[in-house]
């Protein structure tokens, strides 16, 4: 899979599990349901979305993640307040996630530079008129490329 270079897909699944963790024994099912759903989702999107071939739904999928890791925040906000989570932990998480969700937006604007670089010449066949040939620096939120690398979409 594309998405396991990806230190923000890393960075996803370990919060989920540490979600997953700490809801292992609750008995409120209702909260825990929708807390490690929303945890999952996280992960879960970038995962599907880096597997997509269109760069318009790869986008479409970290903006989902996005949302998801807002749900996420709001739900521990909540627990915090109703002692479901204790104070220490779920700020921890809500520091790790906003982390994630810069990490996104980076992946994201990564995504969009390089998309205008692309170009189609007929001539060619078409993966290879589709592969970023200039060196390109990712932005440090994503950790994808170097200079040298490349991509092909």
């Amino acid at each position: 899979m594309k998405c396991e270079k990806l230190d923000v897909w890393k960075r996803s699944c370990r919060i989920s599990v540490e979600v997953y963790r700490y809801f292992s024994n609750s008995k409120n099912f209702g909260f825990k349901d929708q807390i490690t759903r929303s945890s999952l989702s996280i992960a879960s999107n970038i995962a599907e979305g880096m597997e997509k071939k269109s760069q318009k739904e790869k986008l479409r999928f970290l903006e989902i993640a996005k949302g998801s890791a807002a749900e996420l925040i709001t739900q521990i906000y909540i627990g915090m307040e109703i002692e479901y989570i204790r104070k220490e932990e779920g700020s921890k998480w809500i520091k790790e996630i906003d982390e994630i969700l810069k990490m996104l937006t980076g992946l994201q604007s990564h995504l969009k530079l390089n998309t205008t670089h692309l170009t189609l010449n007929t001539s060619f066949h078409y993966s290879l008129s589709r592969t970023e040939i200039y060196p390109v620096k990712c932005d440090p939120y994503c950790n994808m490329l170097t200079y040298g690398d490349t991509i092909a979409n």
